[in-house]
């Protein structure tokens, strides 16, 4: 779970922590915004190589639990035609699509 800021000081150390994930061999990654109040750019630029990586893997990486001034970031900067975005892992699950 992403809590609190993903800003600039966050940002490097949970791009870092997702690629060595699937450097260990990681083909799903949820990512839970659950505790998250606020994404910076810096933010979502560290979703994106992780993102690619998973891909190219033949894994994927999917974000859960969006606040609804978070999901409406996503929507206005177009990031949820970007990121598999579902409400819970739940819903994320129930997609049958997780390698």
């Amino acid at each position: 779970m992403v809590s609190g800021r993903l800003d600039h000081d966050a940002a490097e150390s949970f791009r870092e922590y997702a690629l060595r994930r699937i450097n260990e061999g990681a083909r799903s990654i949820l990512v839970d915004f659950g505790g998250t109040t606020f994404i910076a750019s810096m933010g979502i630029s560290a979703l994106i190589a992780p993102t690619q990586e998973v891909s190219r893997n033949g894994g994927r990486l999917a974000i859960i639990g969006l606040s609804p001034q978070l999901r409406q970031l996503f929507e206005v900067t177009g990031l949820l035609e970007v990121f598999q975005v579902y409400s819970t892992a739940a819903e994320a699950s129930a997609d049958g699509v997780w390698p």
